[in-house]
């Protein structure tokens, strides 16, 4: 059986489960409820409420999107080929369904036999709930789900070598950049920018400076992670990020047992950008050719770059000779 099907199977199964206590949470509890509940706290004292009716709605659309990304995903995506993908499939599912419903009960148990929304006051261990079960669920998920370890690539069996002459210098220099990732960058930061100047004149009501500091955190790291360069020498890999290649990482030849080319997709690595967890790492780009280093101590780190089996060709030809 092709391993998209129970995927599947299990995730419409998990993922109507969840449905059924979002709803069936708020409606158990009707009766001990006021007309309007709150939904936002300033400090301890709520100052934000919703209809009851808009609650669940928002509840239910919240499941429901992750609900469906997840079931297409397992149905027609291939991150499901890849044990990586499997484990934030996996994690994303059943953490992500537990922290759903562990949010809706902390905000009903906040507004439990309260007269008025004004009275309601959070539960501290229905957040501990949230916040630190549904993950740790998740893990256990993504463990328990990870399946098989992913089958060597031929060029990952047999990686590539160069021949050069004696007593020879060799450097090789990779670049990308995605423009895309630039533009959409660039965008953000506009946008918050112009929401912190209304915010400045008093058109909207917002801290001007909390959108200037947003604005910033949302600049630097796209600018960062839309460009890399990668340069290989006897003195080892170093990977830059950014148009100007800083930051910068090298990592020693003696660290690499061997490199190699791949097509590599942002749904094998979890996603754009920097991404990855321990001993498994990647720089992701762009979908197409990738660089990737595979450590003596078994991690790797897949980067995304033009040309990467000529420049995993002279990494292993250095590994061997470091002459």
């Amino acid at each position: 059986m092709n391993r998209r099907t129970p995927a599947t199977l299990v995730s419409t199964g998990w993922g109507a489960l969840v449905m059924a206590a979002v709803v069936a949470l708020p409606l158990g509890f009707r009766d001990r409820l006021p007309g309007r509940l709150a939904t936002h706290w300033s400090g301890s004292t709520p100052d934000g409420s919703s209809s009851f009716a808009v609650i669940v709605a928002v509840c239910c659309a919240m499941w429901a999107v992750a609900w469906v990304v997840l079931v297409a995903t397992a149905a027609h995506g291939r991150v499901l080929g890849f044990r990586y993908g499997r484990m934030l499939w996996w994690g994303f599912l059943v953490g992500g369904g537990a922290f759903c419903v562990a949010m809706t009960y902390s905000l009903i148990a906040a507004n439990m036999d309260r007269s008025n929304w004004q009275d309601a006051r959070m539960v501290p261990w229905t957040l501990v709930l949230a916040l630190a079960i549904a993950p740790l669920v998740g893990a256990l998920a993504a463990y328990l789900g990870r399946g098989p370890k992913d089958v060597a690539t031929p060029a990952e069996q047999n990686p590539p070598t160069l021949r050069t002459r004696p007593n020879q210098r060799s450097v090789w220099v990779g670049r990308l950049t995605n423009p895309w990732l630039v533009l959409a960058s660039a965008g953000a930061t506009a946008v918050l920018l112009a929401a912190a100047l209304l915010a400045g004149l008093g058109v909207i009501a917002a801290p001007a400076w909390v959108l200037v500091v947003v604005a910033v955190a949302t600049f630097v790291p796209g600018f960062l992670l839309s460009a890399v360069r990668v340069r290989v020498t006897p003195g080892g890999v170093r990977v830059g990020l950014g148009p100007l290649g800083w930051p910068s990482r090298t990592i020693s030849l003696g660290r690499i047992e061997k490199a190699w080319a791949q097509e590599a997709r942002p749904g094998q690595v979890g996603g754009w950008g920097l991404r990855g967890i321990p001993g498994r790492a990647a720089l992701m780009l762009r979908a197409g050719d990738a660089l990737v280093l595979g450590y003596r101590d078994g991690g790797r780190f897949l980067i995304s770059v033009d040309d990467a089996e000529r420049g995993a060709a002279l990494i292993n030809t250095l590994i061997t000779d470091p002459r």
